[in-house]
């Protein structure tokens, strides 16, 4: 379950000069939470195998790098350490697919999809809570699975990689609440969307997250997604 903590300092606590780490900053969830952090005045570290936009976003610092890669998310942790001070917020958002059921699924492409998205997670977090630690807590929010709308098991590799996303996030959640580090896990297709732009819908709700609201809570909920 996610961890809604009662310390005073995080409970709606303007974002306004913090530290994130955004994965997959370039991508197209990714790149409307470090735009929507940004614009709340926070300084975002945003990694991603793509090029940096020109001219790069102010108050960005863009890090190529392999989500999947062990080295990638030290790396990261350390850039936002040496350029701005510290880490407060990480949000990932990383994820990659391959079409194939059970029949069709190829173990590379497997492999593949479990580390950019389960592994990638996992490392992400391990990086950054030490980092969390030395400024006396912080928050964590994972990207749960977007449903495909074909037929079922038709993307095995996807589905079963971010339902345990959902399950890492649940089981970090009362983990690191000792710690003063928050753990929630969006379910994007829980978010209610204008329609125009679900994108800065599902980046709104990850923002409303990292600074304390719980008005979305019962729809972000890992303890609530769907069997």
């Amino acid at each position: 379950m996610p961890v809604h903590l009662e310390q005073r300092d995080w409970n709606g606590r303007s974002l306004h000069g913090k530290v994130a780490l955004v994965t997959s900053g370039a991508g197209a969830i990714g790149s409307a939470v470090v735009a929507q952090l940004v614009a709340a005045g926070v300084r975002v570290v945003a990694v991603d195998q793509a090029r940096a936009p020109d001219p790069a976003t102010i108050g960005v610092n863009y890090l190529r790098g392999d989500v999947a890669h062990p080295v990638t998310a030290p790396r990261a942790v350390a850039t936002a350490e040496a350029a701005f001070g510290g880490l407060d917020l990480l949000v990932n958002a990383a994820s990659g697919s391959h079409a194939g059921g059970l029949a069709e699924v190829d173990l590379t492409c497997w492999n593949r999809v479990l580390a950019v998205n389960l592994t990638s997670a996992l490392l992400a977090c391990q990086a950054a809570v030490p980092a969390m630690r030395r400024r006396a807590g912080g928050v964590i929010v994972n990207l749960g699975p977007v449903r495909a709308i074909d037929a079922p098991g038709q993307r095995l590799a996807y589905d079963v990689s971010m339902d345990a996303v959902v399950a890492l996030s649940r089981h970090l959640g009362p983990a690191l609440e000792p710690l003063g580090i928050e753990v929630h896990c969006v379910l994007p297709d829980a978010i209610p969307s204008g329609g125009a732009s679900p994108d800065k819908d599902i980046a709104a709700a990850v923002v409303e997250l990292l600074a304390g609201g719980a008005r979305r809570a019962a729809a972000t909920r890992p303890d609530r997604a769907p069997a």
